[in-house]
């Protein structure tokens, strides 16, 4: 097994979703969840005044 070091949290996403999502080991909802998760979670570590809506929050399920 090779061993993988990504430096960011956007290489990580892009390669999963490369040999993951794109290769249907998981399916693209998964895939735009993730993509979600970290969106949010970014918006809330570096803008003070976030706050997610309900309906955001909601889809984190």
């Amino acid at each position: 097994m090779e061993k993988i070091d990504f430096k960011r949290h956007k290489d990580v996403l892009a390669y999963f979703n490369k040999n993951y999502v794109k290769t249907e080991i998981f399916p693209r909802q998964i895939g735009r969840k993730i993509v979600l998760a970290s969106k949010v979670r970014e918006d809330s570590d570096y803008d003070e005044e976030y706050e997610p809506s309900f309906e955001t929050t909601f889809l984190q399920i």
